[in-house]
């Protein structure tokens, strides 16, 4: 069926939005389409609603399972659906009627272009909207190009939404379990580097609805930490694709947030020593791929992580070797993070998290600890503080630190070098 588009809505929980999702999928300009609806388990009225909609039109079709989450939700509505090309619509968004017409003639006239994708508007429950990324003009990119863009989010970002796919793509691959965050990502990337060619259209014709309750604006800290050593397991697994300057920083960004595992395998009673354990049992098989990186390259990320990990915890314990100290971390950043962690797991108490009185404070606390600004820490001899930020802020801090009374100052090594060097 060369011309049938599949149109694939996960559902779980939507009936609020449901109506408006389907309606403005019905009134396409193109009409050759099928509609799956994937209720997910959902405990609202949401299958009946979808079961309403196919009793009145034929061209809608219902699959009930239990709830399993979007990715399963999305091939299961692969897997029940008949059209060579296919498109995803989440259920609490919208589409204009002519978002599927111009990129169905496009890839009915241009056997190669596997891809075909569009630009958001992002809506808000009070009637605001805003542009999601400039438009730009229409364009064909080969493979690695587009591959970039999505990086990059130049052109379009690597949602599955507002996009049509050629079924061939999907060829081979499986659901990931456990992905909560970022799983658009995974797919696409895949994808994109499957394609030919594909074919960007700036019609800014799909209604991205901000749900502040949608499970991607709210998973927990832990479901985000696993999700996000998930998405580097699956970037270093890939194939040999290619992997330009994008690519690898995100890959980066993913080795750097096993910090954020770490500190919260900490918090909840691990030793430095057992949480290095997990981490390697997860990716012990890949430390070695050389098809996207050095060879050597994740291990060194991984170790370097690991030996701060335990060189942070040798200097907490040192520096509270005076007893009746009072302890404060100064900083409130990543390396804040796993002190605080850190000293939690080893039962040492920090009595907060310092900022000087010109910051922001994005967070009041850390792993718990409250943070103050300088000015309402008072000082005393005992009085120790810490250093968490970066080395090259020393020549503000420590003036404003004595001006405040501090005299015993002691700086964590490792990171503060290399975040100097980042800089």
């Amino acid at each position: 069926m060369a011309n049938l588009l599949s149109i694939i809505i996960p559902v779980f929980n939507s009936e609020k939005y449901l109506h408006r999702c389907i309606n403005s999928v019905v009134a396409q300009d193109y009409k050759d389409f099928e509609i799956v609806l994937v209720d997910d388990g959902s405990t609202d009225g949401s299958g009946n609603i979808c079961d309403e909609y196919a009793v009145a039109d034929g061209r809608i079709h219902v699959v009930h399972q239990e709830n399993a989450g979007q990715w399963a939700a999305r091939f299961a509505g692969l897997e029940n659906s008949k059209g060579d090309c296919i498109a995803f619509v989440d259920s609490d968004d919208w589409v204009e009627p002519y978002i599927f017409a111009p990129f169905m003639s496009r890839m009915a006239k241009e056997p190669d272009t596997d891809i075909c994708v569009g630009t958001m508007t992002r809506e808000y429950s009070d009637g605001r909207s805003e542009k999601v990324l400039e438009k730009m003009l229409p364009c064909h990119m080969k493979q690695n190009e587009a591959v970039e863009a999505m990086i990059s989010c130049r052109y379009f970002r690597w949602e599955m939404v507002s996009k049509v796919y050629r079924r061939r793509l999907f060829a081979g691959i499986v659901p990931m379990k456990g992905a909560f965050v970022m799983e658009d990502f995974l797919w696409n990337w895949d994808l994109f580097h499957r394609s030919s060619c594909v074919y960007y259209e700036g019609n800014e014709a799909y209604r991205y609805f901000f749900n502040p309750e949608s499970i991607t604006n709210t998973p927990s800290k832990a479901r985000r930490n696993v999700s996000s050593l998930n998405v580097l397991e699956s970037m270093l697994k890939s194939p040999p694709y290619f992997m330009g300057p994008n690519a690898r920083k995100m890959l980066d960004a993913h080795l750097d947030d096993i910090v954020d595992w770490i500190v919260w395998r900490l918090i909840q009673g691990n030793s430095p020593r057992k949480t290095w354990h997990d981490i390697r049992s997860r990716i012990d098989d890949i430390l070695d791929m050389t098809t996207l990186v050095p060879v050597g390259y994740v291990e060194k990320k991984l170790q370097q992580v690991f030996n701060d990990t335990l060189d942070i915890r040798r200097q907490i314990i040192e520096y509270t070797f005076l007893k009746g100290s009072k302890l404060y971390l100064y900083g409130a950043g990543k390396l804040a993070y796993l002190a605080a962690a850190v000293a939690h797991n080893e039962g040492i108490k920090v009595l907060g998290c310092i900022i000087s009185d010109d910051q922001l404070k994005k967070v009041e606390t850390v792993c718990g600890l409250p943070v103050y600004f300088l000015s309402e820490v008072p000082s005393h001899d005992e009085v120790v503080i810490i250093l968490t930020s970066a080395g090259a802020y020393d020549s503000e801090i420590m003036p404003q630190l004595e001006n405040h009374g501090f005299r015993r100052v002691v700086a964590l090594t490792g990171w503060r070098e290399r975040l100097v060097k980042r800089r």
